[in-house]
């Protein structure tokens, strides 16, 4: 009596069995779409390993939907590796000229519309030239804010001639929980009347 193998449920025949050409066939069938890593959309894959079982587990898959890699790992997919860059800004010179409290966007970037499958993490990173004073006194405030306010990250220079001549960069992690990421970076002045020049910035978002 035939029995089927574990990972890719082909037909495994007994010494008793008479053989069988459509058994065959459906065994290369089975044996070829699943050579290497299997590739296909994510509803295909989704309904690939919807009777998977412990016995699938580390069968590996590439998603042409999504261009991402997922894994079985005996009970759901996972993601075991990271898009990387998904969204940039680079800008130039800005200048800060806004008083006490008021905040200005010196720019944004919207990486995705959908939340990062798998429950991948988001890395971002502002890499801000050097600053220098223009006016006044005290210090400034660079804020990274995202879409809902779900994530911000603050830095403060508290010199009184806000110069930053090595420049700086802000860095942070968080998983978002929204559909829509856009991530700003904001500046305001600390002390009213005070500004500032920034030579430049670079916004970039990760997945990791």
């Amino acid at each position: 009596m035939s029995t089927t193998s574990p990972k890719l449920g082909l037909t495994v025949p007994s010494t008793s069995d008479t053989f069988s050409t459509s058994v065959i066939a459906t065994n290369y069938g089975l044996i070829d779409s699943s050579a290497g890593i299997w590739s296909g959309t994510y509803s295909a894959l989704t309904s690939k390993v919807a009777s998977y079982t412990s016995s699938q587990t580390g069968m590996t898959f590439w998603d042409t939907t999504n261009n991402v890699h997922w894994v079985w790992n005996g009970s759901s997919l996972i993601r075991p590796t990271p898009k990387g860059l998904i969204g940039q800004a680079v800008l130039g010179t800005k200048s800060v000229t806004y008083n006490l409290g008021t905040s200005q966007v010196l720019g944004s970037v919207t990486p995705f519309t959908t939340a990062p499958l798998g429950g991948r993490k988001i890395r971002v990173d502002a890499l801000i030239s050097p600053v220098s004073v223009t006016s006044g006194s005290g210090g400034i405030k660079f804020s990274l804010v995202d879409t809902n306010n779900l994530y911000t990250l603050n830095t403060t220079s508290t010199y009184t001639t806000m110069n930053l001549n090595a420049g700086m960069l802000i860095q942070g992690y968080y998983t978002p929980s929204n559909l829509t990421l856009s991530v700003s970076l904001t500046a305001d002045t600390l002390t009213t009347g005070a500004a500032a020049s920034v030579a430049g910035f670079t916004l970039s978002i990760y997945e990791v």
